[in-house]
């Protein structure tokens, strides 16, 4: 699953494949309106309201969203989900810490991470009320939960911790990480018989809404608030 763009070289070689009568899917893609390429997406906002309705459920009232720069929708959506969520409960003052801006070569795993950790530390330090935390993704929990260990903080005991994408160590860390999940195998069983029925049939291209295929997957790092 990825959030890249369609543009530049990769937009060249979609438009050429194209031309050639190819056919193109993609699964959560901003594809920047291109009515040629079908796309499955997700309602961001949906998993944005998933993940701070559990929170809410639990009894947080006072929360804080740790995010790399909010520069694609994909970011954006989640973090509109969370405060038309919270809004729902006259929660209007909604934190949105937001990591430093990032060259080309520093997009990778050990940034969403250390975005974890240095944002994390930022929160303990700036906004000591909080008890709970959502991060753009699990990488972002990741670094968020060493930091809180460093600090001597538990999880959930201290603070609830939420991520996204289900990723494979969400399972492996301790405690094991709460996130929204996105049913892969699904959607790629999905986007091959879509695949085959346009080669085969000459579907017309469409854009998919696959956010049926999303749901909270409940661990060991979302609890009730701290007294």
């Amino acid at each position: 699953m990825t959030n890249s763009v369609f543009s530049g070289p990769v937009a060249e070689v979609v438009t050429g494949y194209l031309a050639q009568g190819g056919v193109v899917l993609a699964v959560d893609v901003e594809t920047q309106g291109r009515e040629d390429i079908g796309v499955f997406y997700f309602d961001k906002q949906r998993e944005g309201r998933l993940a701070s309705q559990h929170l809410l459920d639990l009894g947080h009232r006072r929360t804080a969203f740790l995010t790399a720069p909010l520069t694609n929708p994909i970011r954006t959506g989640k973090i509109t989900g969370y405060q038309d969520t919270l809004a729902t409960e006259g929660l209007t003052g909604t934190l949105i810490v937001a990591g430093r801006e990032y060259d080309l070569d520093d997009r990778d795993h050990v940034y969403d991470c250390q975005i974890g950790v240095e944002l994390a530390r930022k929160v303990l330090i700036e906004n000591p009320e909080v008890t709970a935390i959502l991060c753009m993704n699990d990488l972002v929990a990741l670094g968020c939960l060493a930091e809180l260990a460093a600090q001597g903080k538990k999880v959930p005991q201290d603070y609830s911790v939420i991520g996204f994408d289900d990723s494979f160590f969400s399972e492996l860390v301790q405690p094991k990480i709460t996130t929204v999940r996105t049913e892969k195998y699904k959607i790629g069983q999905l986007a091959m018989e879509k695949m085959i029925e346009l080669m085969e049939h000459g579907s017309t291209i469409r854009h998919y809404d696959v956010s049926s295929y999303t749901r909270l997957v409940v661990r060991e790092s979302t609890g009730v608030p701290r007294k």
